[in-house]
C-alpha cells in the first residue's frame, strides 16, 4: 500500500486560492473527521445553489464519507442531487452537473461528486440499478 501526497496550487482571478493535496495509491490509517468540515459544507452547498439556478432540483444531501465524518484527504465530496420530473439521461444529466461541480472546485479547491438522481427513483428505490446507494443516501445523507 502506498500514500502519496503533494501540493497543488491553483489560480484564480485573485491569484492563488488554496491549496488542496493531491492523491494516489491506496490509503490506510488516516485519521477520521470527527465532523463534517466548514470547506466541504461550504463548497457542497454552493455547488447546491448553482444547480438550483439551472436545473429542477428538489433537493441536496451530502452522503458517502464526507457526511458520515469518516473522510481522509483524498475524499471526494458525494452529493446527491434530487430532481423533478421523469428520470432523463443519466449520464448526460452527469456530465452537465460535472461542469457545474469544476466551477466549484475551481472555486473553492473541493471536488463534487454529483449523483443526478430523479424523484420517481428515489420514491422506490428498489427500482434503481443500486438501490442500496439509495438507502444508504437516504440513512446517512445530510441536507443541503
Amino acid at each position: 500500500m502506498l500514500f502519496v501526497a503533494s501540493r497543488l496550487y491553483s489560480t484564480g482571478a485573485n491569484g492563488i486560492f488554496g491549496t488542496q493535496m493531491a492523491c494516489s495509491g491506496k490509503l490506510h490509517s488516516m485519521p477520521a473527521q470527527a465532523l463534517q468540515s466548514p470547506a466541504v459544507l461550504s463548497a457542497a452547498r454552493d455547488f447546491a445553489r448553482r444547480v438550483a439556478l439551472t436545473w429542477p432540483m428538489q433537493s441536496a444531501m451530502l452522503f458517502g464519507s464526507q457526511a458520515r465524518g469518516n473522510s481522509h484527504i483524498c475524499s471526494d465530496t458525494d452529493v446527491a442531487v434530487l430532481l423533478h420530473g421523469a428520470p432523463g439521461d443519466f449520464v448526460a444529466t452527469k456530465l452537465a452537473l460535472d461542469d457545474v461541480a469544476y466551477d466549484v472546485l475551481l472555486d473553492s479547491g473541493i471536488r463534487i461528486q454529483p449523483l443526478p438522481i430523479w424523484e420517481g427513483e428515489w420514491a422506490h428505490p428498489e427500482q434503481y440499478s443500486n438501490p442500496r446507494l439509495l438507502e444508504n443516501i437516504a440513512r446517512e445523507g445530510l441536507a443541503l
